[in-house]
């Protein structure tokens, strides 16, 4: 495959892919209030060729992608909330610093 076509049918796949729903979900009615999920979205791609001799070369590519939820937004007729969603990897790291801290404080006395 020509690397003309190959970059072609990467983007034309990035177009179909990647859109605003990735981002923003879609909107639930529970208990008279409308929840909409956010998240974070986030893509890379790569790729090369080598050439070592006349006859002898290669080519690669790769990419991903990753989706991390960040929380939702709430509506109702009153007001409009955003309530984050925290990891479980957050949450240890949070926990860890409240607990160096404390213990400078107790050496500290």
């Amino acid at each position: 495959m020509a690397k003309k076509e190959l970059l072609s049918k990467i983007s034309e796949n990035l177009q179909k892919g990647l859109n605003i729903e990735l981002v923003f979900g879609e909107i639930k009615e529970v208990k008279n209030r409308q929840i909409l999920p956010v998240s974070t979205v986030a893509y890379g791609l790569g790729g090369g060729n080598s050439k070592q001799e006349e006859d002898d070369s290669a080519q690669g590519g790769g990419g991903g992608l990753t989706n991390r939820p960040l929380g939702i937004f709430e509506f109702d007729d009153v007001e409009t909330r955003f309530k984050p969603v925290y990891s479980f990897k957050q949450i240890l790291i949070l926990l860890g610093m409240l607990l160096l801290f404390w213990s400078k404080i107790l050496k500290s006395k």
